[in-house]
């Protein structure tokens, strides 16, 4: 396990490269060219992923999952140029670019990593008579923050450029703009022990109090923009952008409950699983012509669309 160092608040930094990911090897056993019966190819180049924002436990936000500032690297591969070629030429470049704001000059990664381990945890216990001190060490991650159902890292924004003929700029749905609920419910196990805990907040997260699940409302296209290359001038042709989604308010019922244990409570939690469905759409041509779609989503699954609105600007 790495090296770290631990501090009174509970918060740890990691300081060892023991289990740092090589970026070198990323595209190890990795699929790199298909060649066709007709002799054309097609060729994949991989890069790591790397992120500008990570979801952690620290003390400031009593150990609960936060997103934070924090920028680096982590394990995988993924795609950054497709090469088609015919046997003789290349005939399709596409080329990735997994920033914000690639359309005005962003260089910040776009990737958000979804969990962050700990390997330690140490409180003390004092009622006045009786006094303990518990440290836990253990070779992998006490608690993880993300859901079983996906990766450990996303992107909110991508970019396929054509060199010489212009992008498509792809926006995700992702954890700032649809998080995890922090909406949950605790009871105390044990009332005789519970309030001797000289850190509550971080025994409670010796498994992870969770908040309600909604992992699958992430990852879902919320905008797409193409534009074309003149010379050194960019001109948008088409725009489609979702600007509302359904939520858990327009299906409250719809979920399942799960419950652990943690620290000194038990926990609950909800697991949603409505349809996830835009509301409206709006899209725009090159000619500046706008078309929008409206949709109600009427609350009872299997009847959840229906459009309403049509109109042009």
């Amino acid at each position: 396990m790495p090296t770290f160092i631990y501090y009174t608040n509970g918060d740890v930094d990691i300081t060892g490269t023991q289990r740092s990911e090589d970026t070198t090897l990323c595209d190890v056993a990795m699929l790199k060219k298909v060649t066709y019966p007709t002799l054309g190819t097609t060729t994949f180049y991989y890069e790591p992923h790397n992120y500008s924002k990570r979801l952690e436990r620290r003390n400031d936000f009593n150990f609960l999952p936060k997103l934070y500032n924090v920028s680096g690297y982590t394990g995988g591969a993924r795609v950054s140029k497709i090469v088609d070629n015919d046997g003789t030429e290349d005939t399709n470049i596409r080329e990735f670019k997994y920033v914000n704001n690639y359309a005005t000059g962003g260089n910040t990664s776009s990737g958000i990593l979804l969990d962050w381990p700990r390997y330690a945890f140490y409180w003390e216990y004092d009622d006045g008579s009786i006094s303990s001190s518990h440290m836990r060490v253990r070779s992998s991650s006490f608690n993880r923050i993300y859901s079983s159902g996906e990766n450990f890292i996303q992107y909110s924004e991508v970019t396929e450029v054509h060199p010489g003929s212009g992008y498509t700029n792809y926006t995700f749905t992702n954890y700032v703009s649809n998080p995890n609920e922090n909406d949950y419910d605790t009871i105390i196990l044990d009332n005789t022990i519970y309030p001797y805990i000289d850190n509550v907040n971080l025994w409670n997260s010796y498994v992870g109090i969770k908040f309600n699940d909604k992992s699958f409302e992430r990852g879902i296209p919320q905008k797409i923009s193409t534009y074309r290359e003149d010379g050194s001038n960019y001109y948008l042709i088409h725009k489609k952008e979702t600007t509302g989604f359904t939520g858990s308010s327009d299906f409250p019922n719809s979920y399942l409950v799960g419950v652990h244990g943690t620290g000194g409570v038990a926990q609950s939690y909800k697991v949603y699983y409505y349809p996830f469905l835009p509301k409206q759409i709006v899209e725009t041509g090159e000619e500046f012509i706008t078309f929008i779609l409206v949709l109600l989503c009427n609350t009872k699954i299997g009847e959840h669309t229906k459009a309403v609105k049509h109109s042009f600007e």
